[in-house]
Parts: C-alpha cells; sequence; structure tokens
C-alpha cells in the first residue's frame, strides 16, 4: 500500500503536529523519548516531523492518536479546521 503523507489531504498539518504535542506534554504529561518508545518510532522521526509536519504519514498519525489517546473526534476535528479556506 503506498504511503499517504497528510500534506496530500491537509494544507494546515502545523495545526494537527500541535494536536500531537499539546497530548505528549500537557494531556498525558510524556515526554517525547516516552512517547516514541511507545510508538515504536524513532526520536528523529518525531523531530523530523515536528520540522516538517507535512510528511506525517496517516499510519504515523494513527499510531500517535492511538498510544496518546486522542479522541478520534477531536483529530478529525483539527484535521477539518485545517481545511478550511
Amino acid at each position: 500500500m503506498p504511503r499517504t503523507k497528510l500534506s496530500e489531504a491537509v494544507p494546515d498539518t502545523m495545526a494537527v503536529f500541535k494536536l500531537i504535542e499539546r497530548y505528549i506534554k500537557i494531556e498525558r504529561g510524556y515526554t517525547v523519548e516516552e512517547t516514541v518508545e511507545r510508538t515504536g518510532y524513532s526520536k528523529g522521526l518525531y523531530y523530523r516531523r515536528s520540522n516538517n509536519p507535512k510528511d506525517f504519514s496517516l499510519d504515523e498519525l494513527r499510531r500517535f492518536g492511538r498510544i496518546l489517546k486522542i479522541p478520534p473526534e477531536e483529530m478529525l476535528a483539527v484535521i477539518a479546521a485545517a481545511l478550511r479556506y
């Protein structure tokens, strides 16, 4: 299955990354190290995505959402808000 990048669907990808960051630091109180350990991704990937959120794949978003227990409705609301123009 081809990799689907977030930038192909959402013009404002930084809003989605900010949601993930809020759940890491505020809602769950995790460190970046704890988060990447739980997701199975490298710390380098996390920081590359923080610098270029448009490179997030939908699979990566699903995994972060599941690990951080971000309600699907909230993730979809941020994506929908980012689609408004």
